[in-house]
């Protein structure tokens, strides 16, 4: 039922209001019957809908793997093509498709720490002090009202279809 339908209907009970054979409850009975009806149709298309994210979901994470797959051969296969170039030292290469280029890597050189050295054993010049909030202190504070800076929030509300 629209609401062109609805407004229509509720037009018809206001004339028939003090007519002694008009019963609105007859009328509210068959709306309730409709809704049930709506609600059933409803809670269908959503169960539709999940289902439908639910296989794209996994149908995503099948993809997700296959290119993984994919870029994994391919870093293996640029691996193996570099280290016959350079076996044969070959700096550049042109096939009738491809121009092929052993470069160097940009940016700065990495850093290499010894796998034994911790951050606590070097002095403090080279090393960094990181914050982050205690939230389990900040709840606490928040709940007997300790703080004006923070509050609980809401957990909102959702509906269950079963």
């Amino acid at each position: 039922m629209n609401l062109n339908e609805l407004d229509q209907l509720y037009r018809e009970i206001e004339a028939r209001l003090d007519d002694p054979e008009f019963s609105a409850q007859e009328v509210l009975d068959a709306l309730e019957e409709e809704v049930e009806q709506k609600v059933n149709a409803y809670c269908w298309v959503i169960g539709k809908l999940m289902a439908r994210q639910q296989w794209a979901k996994e149908e995503a994470q099948r993809l997700q793997e296959l290119g993984k797959i994919a870029a994994n051969e391919a870093l293996r296969l640029k691996a193996h093509l570099l280290w016959f170039l350079e076996q044969r030292d070959i700096q550049r290469l042109n096939t009738d498709r491809y121009r092929v280029s052993v470069a160097g890597n940009g940016g700065k050189p990495p850093l290499i720490i010894d796998g034994n050295i911790k951050p606590e054993d070097v002095p403090d010049c080279f090393r960094k002090v990181t914050y982050e909030f205690d939230t389990e202190a900040i709840r606490q504070a928040a709940e007997i009202g300790a703080i004006t800076w923070a509050r609980i929030g809401s957990n909102g509300k959702h509906l269950r279809i079963k």
